[in-house]
């Protein structure tokens, strides 16, 4: 089979460009030569890998932070576990942030073990995808730490 390494190349190009400005084969810039020293499956190959780098990656959206347990006050000393998810492809990468500040932590889960009533604020996690170059962050949920319980306290929630 034949191709039209001309086209082939438009096309590329084609997918890369805005709308507004369309590739027309004389502004290939390309050195076709090259081009047609390319085997076939060599280069379908290239337009595949190609087409499901740049088309198939999407996202993030739907970023969505979790706190366990769930509930609106934590007590000092307890541990708490936040969970960031989001709908991308290719996987998103993750930033912790509290009260707007970013934290060190990475990654889709925030743990904080015998957390302090400083800690308490409002958090929020950040996704990107490194294909699309877009970033959506989470709606901020707040963390209330309260001190310890007194046991009569303790007494009056347990009943």
């Amino acid at each position: 089979m034949t191709w039209d390494h001309s086209a082939v190349t438009c096309l590329i190009l084609s997918v890369l460009s805005p709308a507004s400005a369309p590739v027309s084969p004389s502004a290939v810039s390309l050195d076709l030569d090259i081009m047609s020293t390319i085997p076939h499956t060599d280069l379908m190959q290239l337009l595949t890998s190609f087409l499901l780098m740049f088309l198939v990656a999407d996202g993030p959206e739907n970023t969505l932070l979790t706190i366990s347990p769930s509930k609106h006050e934590h007590v000092k000393g307890s541990d708490v576990q936040m969970f960031c998810s989001a709908v991308s492809s290719p996987d998103a990468s993750f930033q912790w942030f509290v009260n707007g500040n970013p934290l060190p932590d990475t990654g889709p889960e925030l743990r904080l073990m015998n957390v302090q009533t400083n800690q308490s604020g409002n958090y929020s996690c950040q996704t990107f995808n490194s294909k699309t170059l877009r970033y959506q962050t989470s709606q901020p949920l707040a963390l209330s730490v309260i001190g310890e319980l007194t046991f009569k306290w303790k007494q009056e929630l347990l009943q």
